[in-house]
């Protein structure tokens, strides 16, 4: 038999391997390819959103195991992701790649992708391993009045540009033009369920 002190170890033990896995526990899931390089952005409940880069000419039996290039810091969980494209300013400047983060509050944010030679350097010397959560400075897309948003995606128009759409628990479909996303081109109403 176990002594009542051993049992509270055990139960404590038990608990804190619950928690340290509900922190690891994930909540979005997106992937694009860049180039040639597929991007992974994995949401998880401990508020960080990690980017992972694979190159797409890896062959099937490359296992290596995958660190992060990067790691943001959410100020809140992540329930949604999706990549997206901001155009230059300028004719002969360079698209800007971003993550786009829609948290539990409504919010929805986008941060830079790290697509340059740093971050392929990090990867193929594996030195990807000690990338530290940092808080790179984040761009407020929309705001969905303090209702959880449950998906966005960043689609085009038919006028050469982007739309991005946001739905929340609220049982509608936010449609913005995209990266300006202060210029609202419709709501999609009438749904009977919050949209998932």
């Amino acid at each position: 038999k176990k002594s009542k002190t051993q049992k509270e170890k055990d139960e404590k033990e038990n608990s804190t391997e619950k928690d340290a896995s509900s922190h690891q526990e994930i909540q979005a899931v997106c992937v694009t390819k860049i180039d040639s390089t597929f991007w992974f952005a994995v949401s998880r409940h401990d508020k960080t959103l990690s980017l992972y880069s694979v190159a797409s000419h890896l062959h099937s039996d490359d296992h290596a195991k995958k660190y992060p290039v990067t790691i943001y810091i959410m100020p809140k969980r992540t329930k949604c992701t999706s990549f997206g494209v901001v155009p230059p300013l300028k004719t002969d400047g360079k698209d800007c790649h971003v993550i786009l983060a829609g948290d539990l509050s409504g919010d929805a944010f986008a941060y830079p992708v790290p697509v340059s030679d740093a971050a392929e350097n990090c990867r193929e010397n594996g030195e990807a391993a000690s990338v530290k959560p940092t808080s790179t400075p984040r761009r407020l897309l929309v705001g969905h009045t303090a209702s959880m948003l449950t998906g966005l995606q960043v689609v085009p128009n038919d006028v050469g540009g982007q739309f991005i759409l946001t739905s929340d628990r609220d049982e509608k479909i936010r449609v913005s033009h995209f990266p300006k996303s202060y210029v609202i081109h419709g709501y999609l109403l009438g749904h009977t369920a919050f949209i998932s």
